[in-house]
C-alpha cells in the first residue's frame, strides 16, 4: 500500500497525473498509452473490460453514440469477442437509426468478423443484409447472399434461405 501511494505522489510531483473531482487520471493520452503498452496483457484486458462496462452503462443512461462506440472498442481490446459482437450490433442499430447505413455495414461486418466459426450468424447476417440494402451497397448484399446460400447447420445440412432473398439478389445483379 505505502508503495502505491508513494508512486502516486511522485507522478503527482512530476505532473504525470492529476487529481480533478475526486478522480486520478495521466496528464497527457500518450502516459497513458505508454502505462498501457507496458501492463501486462491480463491486466490490459481487464482495464479494458472495465472501460467497456462503465462505457456500455453511460451508452444506455445518456444515450450517448460516443460512449456506445467506444464501449464496442474497449471489449474488442479486451477479447471478449461475446460482447464486442454485441456492442458493434448496438452500434450498427445506432448508425442506422441517425442515417448512417454504411457504419452500420461497416460495425456488422467486423461483429461477422469476430464470430467463431460455430456461431449462428444468422442474425447479424440478417442485419447487415438490411443495412446494405438501405446503403446500396450491392457488393455486400450478394456476398452475404452468396454466404447464407452456403452455410451449413448440424449435420451438415444446408440452411434454408429466405426466398425474399432471392429477388434482393437479382436486384443486386441487375
Amino acid at each position: 500500500k505505502y508503495e502505491l501511494l508513494d508512486g502516486l505522489q511522485s507522478l503527482d510531483e512530476l505532473g504525470f497525473i492529476a487529481c480533478t473531482d475526486g478522480k486520478v487520471a495521466a496528464t497527457h493520452a500518450l502516459l497513458s498509452h505508454i502505462a498501457l503498452a507496458r501492463a501486462p496483457d491480463a491486466v490490459r484486458r481487464l482495464l479494458h473490460r472495465s472501460a467497456a462496462h462503465v462505457l456500455g452503462k453511460l451508452a444506455q443512461n445518456e444515450n450517448s453514440a460516443t460512449a456506445l462506440w467506444d464501449s464496442a472498442e474497449h471489449w474488442l481490446e479486451s477479447g471478449d469477442t461475446v460482447e464486442a459482437m454485441t456492442a458493434l450490433r448496438a452500434c450498427a442499430r445506432h448508425a442506422l437509426e441517425i442515417g448512417r447505413p454504411n457504419d452500420a455495414v461497416g460495425a456488422l461486418r467486423r461483429a461477422a468478423d469476430l464470430a467463431p466459426a460455430s456461431a449462428d450468424l444468422s442474425p447479424v447476417y440478417e442485419e447487415l443484409l438490411f443495412a446494405a440494402e438501405i446503403a446500396g451497397d450491392w457488393g455486400t448484399i450478394l456476398e452475404m447472399i452468396r454466404t447464407m446460400t452456403h452455410r451449413r447447420g448440424a449435420g451438415g445440412r444446408r440452411v434454408p434461405v429466405d426466398r425474399a432473398y432471392e429477388r434482393l439478389e437479382l436486384e443486386a445483379l441487375w
